[in-house]
């Protein structure tokens, strides 16, 4: 079966467990299945490191055929799907990552291709500027494996898609996660900020931008104690102080980007200029 004619017609089922239809009952597949399927794998493995990628694929196939929970012939079909063409496939690459992930969510390799899976479409969904869909599938790819380029492409199709509440909360679920993770602390003050600014300036919501700009304070200085001449940080901290009627301390902040990074320092000045 050539690679390009393969398609998802009746692909296995998502769960763990089949139904037992006289009764209702969930019921595993037999461990004979799991371990033919785990014997399938392993000769399409070796294929594969002999050279026999077409061979190799169809085997994958098959070990899925005997079981839909194999996890390494899942992910090695995700990952198959993901290097030959990741736009043309990332159908395939996608169910077969979150196949892998549904069978064992602690398999290092599962949560990793799912995550490549996701980020593959998310990318697509940025390029229709699809913002939406970019950012629940990025938001996905971030959940299983937290990466730097995940969280910068989640925060600016946040922004876009005018979703930066989420992406606080992806922040927030992170930080209590890792608590040190100090980039995150920094990209988190700068979202609360920049919701402090588009957010409603009518009377009765005063207090929902007053709790933002104390939240963007809070992990601005927390990262700024690590990296105290970091100029992007420092500039939004700026913009805190002005936004809270300090303005000897923004002042400050001017002076101190002056030194360190004298870009930032007129951007602000242009912005406490109004």
């Amino acid at each position: 079966m050539p690679v390009d004619e393969f398609k998802l017609i009746n692909p296995p089922v998502l769960a763990v467990f089949m139904t037992d239809e006289s009764n209702g009952r969930e019921v595993t597949l037999p461990a004979s299945d799991s371990e033919e399927a785990q014997k399938v794998y392993e000769q399409g493995l070796q294929m594969f490191n002999d050279g026999q990628t077409r061979e190799a694929f169809e085997t994958f196939v098959r070990a899925t055929e005997i079981d839909p929970n194999c996890v390494d012939a899942c992910v090695a079909l995700a990952r198959s799907f993901l290097t030959m063409d990741g736009q043309k496939y990332s159908d395939e690459a996608f169910f077969y990552g979150e196949q892998a992930y549904s069978a064992d969510p602690n398999n290092p390799k599962a949560r990793n291709v799912a995550s490549s899976a996701n980020f593959e479409k998310g990318k697509m969904a940025w390029d229709t500027q699809n913002w939406d869909g970019a950012v629940r599938y990025f938001k996905r790819a971030y959940e299983l494996e937290p990466k730097a380029e995940t969280l910068s492409a989640l925060g600016y199709c946040a922004e876009k898609a005018n979703m930066l509440a989420d992406f606080a909360d992806v922040c927030d679920k992170r930080l209590k996660q890792q608590p040190d993770d100090h980039p995150v602390k920094y990209i988190l003050g700068r979202s609360y900020a920049k919701m402090a600014i588009d957010g409603s300036s009518a009377p009765d919501m005063a207090w929902i931008r007053t709790e933002r700009l104390r939240r963007a304070e809070v992990q601005l200085m927390d990262y700024l104690a690590t990296d105290s001449l970091n100029g992007h940080a420092n500039y939004w901290l700026g913009i805190v102080y002005f936004m809270t009627d300090r303005l000897d301390e923004a002042s400050h902040i001017v002076a101190k980007l002056q030194k360190i990074d004298p870009d930032r320092s007129k951007e602000l000045e242009e912005f406490l200029a109004g």
